[in-house]
């Protein structure tokens, strides 16, 4: 179920970052916890939108119009049924998204 949710969330990353554009994915343990980063350069996701967009259905500004809503929302779920936790960072105006896990 781990790779359904990473997979859902590099989906999201891909389908918003224009051709040519980067994915980083980076991963880090210590002994308190571990962490997976996964950032693009696409186009970044609206202020607004960002307290939402785990929500299930939810369908942000720069949604694809054949986006159904439920793709970040079930990657969530599945990160948290495992004790983990994800946020999202990102600046419009500056065309980043970071996702952590």
């Amino acid at each position: 179920w781990s790779s359904e949710a990473l997979g859902n969330i590099i989906k999201n990353c891909i389908e918003h970052t224009k051709e040519g554009g980067n994915l980083d994915i980076n991963y880090e343990e210590n002994p308190i916890y571990s962490e997976i980063v996964i950032k693009d350069n696409g186009e970044g996701i609206d202020k607004d939108d960002i307290p939402n967009i785990f929500k299930r259905f939810y369908k942000g500004k720069n949604s694809k119009s054949d986006s159904v809503g439920i793709g970040l929302a079930m990657a969530k779920s599945i990160i948290e049924s495992q004790n983990g936790d994800i946020y999202v960072k990102s600046e419009k105006k500056r065309n980043w998204v970071s996702y952590h896990i």
